[in-house]
């Protein structure tokens, strides 16, 4: 179980980009369009591996720790990267691993 939800972490960056900068102070919230498609990618992915309550849990979790730690600009720089296939420096599965 902790291995498909680990798996699941790639899945969530599915179409979490939008548009629009952020501040790069990490306690800024991010813009309400990122965080709906953050959670529509998640959501995706995740209820591939489990329920719809677990994954909405999980989720949400997700985007509540990475949100903490990251400004939108941060995550949305993070994100390009890894969709070019290049090193993020965003260690995304020890973010899942907090919410499993």
């Amino acid at each position: 179980m902790i291995i498909r939800r680990v798996a699941l972490v790639g899945a969530l960056l599915v179409g979490a980009s939008a548009c629009g900068g952020s501040d790069s102070d990490n306690s800024a919230a991010w813009p309400s369009e990122l965080k709906d498609n953050f959670m529509t990618g998640c959501l995706t992915g995740a209820e591939m591996g489990m329920s719809s309550d677990e994954a909405n849990d999980y989720c949400s979790c997700l985007l509540n720790e990475l949100e903490s730690e990251l400004s939108a600009t941060e995550f949305e720089e993070a994100e390009q990267a890894m969709l070019r296939g290049e090193e993020s420096g965003v260690d995304l599965e020890a973010f899942a691993l907090r919410c499993i």
